[in-house]
């Protein structure tokens, strides 16, 4: 058992947070019994009408192509039903419900990614409810469009059943806890940020596109007034990704990008944007290019401008 864990640690401590296609591959097929790693495809489409399918579904772009032996995250239902915003965090109650339903343990090193449609959208998203709900070793791939063009293996079908729990763990001695003190930006905090501009403590970063941030559109969400919060800086999401791959850009477009919008290093940075989605694919850039602090001291703004 002990052994184990010391093995877990160690070929944990050599992979970063954000993966390669080759590395995701390479820890899948490391994978052991008592050491799992596990791939979770996160599909899910949105505001992306135009470059999909009319009804396409996350679950439609999983049964066609996936990792093999991936799990499917229902993104919709892994979510606060009673908030009226969209995707809020869910209560421990259902995250718990959620991750028993698909087999994973804390235990579990798992890869968290997205549809080839669209490349990294929403995985970061789910990795940061991971982390958030205390799975210690989470990462995310950038991305499956990436994965499908190096020839690495996919398999097609609907989800199968859940997994088996790994024998020191079961559903009812791996309890999911949220640690929202180290994830998690309230309101108050969102206050104090917004009446002062950035500092070495704290920086406030939207990722809306700048049309909706400087209020000349309307915003995507029904019935909000567009703009920003005060001293907040912009960095739209659109801009992070490069086109061609569909994954992040560059270390150093990343870079250039943030400098030129205020952003800095070492200052931890409070991501938002419309409801929560895209505000952590910032927070995964940021994490790539060494921006706004160290990842445990970031915090995601959930429910954002909303």
């Amino acid at each position: 058992m002990q052994s184990d864990i010391v093995e877990n640690e160690a070929r944990e401590s050599q992979l970063p947070y954000i993966l390669t296609p080759q590395q995701a591959y390479d820890a899948l097929t490391s994978s052991t019994p008592s050491t799992r790693t596990i791939a979770i495809c996160a599909s899910w489409f949105w505001g992306e009408e135009a470059l999909i399918p009319s009804g396409f579904t996350g679950l439609d772009a999983f049964t066609a192509q996936h990792i093999p032996h991936a799990l499917f995250w229902d993104f919709d239902a892994v979510r606060d039903t009673d908030s009226q915003l969209m995707h809020t965090i869910p209560s421990a109650a259902r995250m718990a419900s959620a991750t028993n339903a698909i087999g994973i343990a804390h235990s579990d090193r798992l890869i968290i990614y997205d549809s080839a449609e669209l490349g990294l959208f929403t995985a970061p998203r789910v990795a940061w409810l991971l982390r958030t709900f205390g799975y210690p070793h989470v990462h995310i791939m950038d991305n499956f469009h990436l994965w499908l063009q190096q020839g690495l293996p996919f398999e097609s079908g609907p989800p199968l059943p859940a997994l088996d729990q790994p024998p020191q763990k079961s559903p009812s001695n791996d309890p999911v806890e949220p640690k929202p003190q180290s994830t998690l930006a309230r309101l108050n905090d969102i206050r104090a940020l917004s009446s002062h501009s950035a500092t070495a403590d704290a920086q406030l970063i939207d990722a809306r596109f700048e049309s909706m941030f400087r209020g000349q559109v309307p915003d995507w969400v029904p019935g909000i007034p567009s703009g920003h919060i005060p001293n907040a800086l912009n960095v739209p999401w659109d801009r992070l990704r490069d086109p061609a791959t569909k994954g992040l850009r560059s270390v150093e477009e990343l870079t250039e990008l943030f400098t030129t919008s205020g952003v800095a290093r070492e200052a931890p940075a409070v991501s938002m944007c419309h409801v929560g989605i895209t505000a952590v694919l910032l927070d995964a850039a940021l994490e790539k290019a060494g921006f706004g602090g160290t990842l445990e001291k970031r915090k995601i703004y959930d429910g954002s401008y909303a």
